[in-house]
């Protein structure tokens, strides 16, 4: 990625990585031009005039970046496209598209890799609905695929669900995105859920601790928007059931109870057993963590007295505590699973 500083520009840039900080004070004479790599998206990054911006990618962040530029209409196109979508201007981002229309070899120099698949990128980072919308439906020139990977192998879903934007995810999904697509074994909703489990709120919560503290927490209004992305994901994704087990079969009881408060009456519709018998969806998953406590009981006897014993004991009692932890969930949504749905329908938390 090229940041572009122009000559005669006021700047002061304090680049941050890991540990360490380092300030560039550019003269005001000359232009300064900074190659840095980033592990997401080749993210551009623009000074604005008398602004302040931030933005941070996975292995580096620009803290603040101080402009004073005498004239904003010498901003280049590349600088009119990234201020357009940080800034969601739906107008100012077609027209400065259709500069790059015209000089395609600009504009093939700021996306080295795949034009569209970096744009999608960029407008799904800053969360910019008007201009994704216009790349959608074809008003800035191009065509977009939402079920071809950006760069890096993820797709456009992917990074509004960990997000939680659900107005891009809505968005995507009626213009055809796939919410069964995989990156590193995950779905969209995977994402949805794995963040979920590193909300501040959440993050501290172990199988060990009480399941309604982890219900409470679900339901406090500041988790509104991200229970509704991830609902409006589950509803679309054909494995939410199959999602479901498998969060039961490995302990994960925090994931569970997301899927039961958004999508309970899709995960736990009636399942058919090959014994021909229709068991409801709780007796279903029961069953299954049942069964894997079972399991677990015969790998620990299995072990016992083995040099590995020593060894997985620790991933022996996290997991029996999360099997646990999973089946006292079912309880709690077999007896109150009414009561939870009417309560996050109710006025008082829908209002944020």
């Amino acid at each position: 990625t090229l940041i572009i500083i122009k000559p005669r520009t006021k700047l002061k840039l304090i680049l941050s990585h890991n540990n360490w900080s380092t300030p560039i004070q550019s003269p005001t004479e000359f232009g300064l031009v900074l190659r840095v790599s980033s592990a997401r998206f080749p993210t551009l990054f623009t000074c604005h005039s008398r602004r302040r911006r931030c933005v941070a990618t996975s292995d580096l962040s620009i803290m603040d970046m101080y402009m004073d530029d005498s004239d904003p209409d010498e901003y280049s196109p590349e600088d009119q496209l990234q201020l357009a979508i940080q800034d969601d201007d739906k107008d100012k981002f077609i027209q400065a598209m259709s500069y790059f229309e015209e000089t395609f070899t600009i504009f093939a120099t700021m996306f080295p890799y795949s034009v569209t698949a970096n744009l999608m990128g960029y407008v799904t980072e800053y969360n910019a609905m008007n201009c994704a919308a216009a790349l959608l439906r074809g008003e800035a020139g191009l065509r977009v695929d939402l079920n071809v990977p950006l760069p890096h192998g993820s797709y456009p879903l992917h990074h509004a669900a960990s997000v939680f934007s659900i107005h891009l995810i809505d968005l995507y999904l009626q213009h055809g995105g796939n919410t069964d697509v995989i990156y590193n074994g995950l779905l969209p909703l995977n994402v949805a859920l794995e963040k979920l489990g590193c909300h501040n709120y959440l993050v501290d919560w172990t199988a060990k601790d009480s399941i309604f503290k982890l219900i409470t927490i679900l339901c406090l209004p500041q988790m509104k928007v991200p229970l509704e992305a991830t609902k409006l994901l589950a509803q679309h994704t054909k494995k939410a059931t199959e999602e479901l087990f498998r969060y039961a079969k490995d302990g994960r009881p925090l994931q569970m109870a997301v899927l039961l408060m958004v999508a309970r009456d899709i995960v736990m519709a009636p399942i058919y057993s090959q014994d021909a018998l229709t068991l409801n969806g709780i007796m279903s998953l029961r069953r299954c963590i049942k069964e894997e406590i079972a399991a677990l009981m015969q790998d620990e006897v299995d072990l016992a007295g083995k040099s590995r014993y020593s060894t997985a004991v620790k991933v022996f009692k996290e997991k029996r505590a999360g099997l646990y932890s999973a089946l006292t969930m079912l309880d709690v949504f077999e007896k109150a699973g009414d009561a939870i749905d009417a309560y996050l329908q109710a006025d008082v938390i829908n209002k944020l």
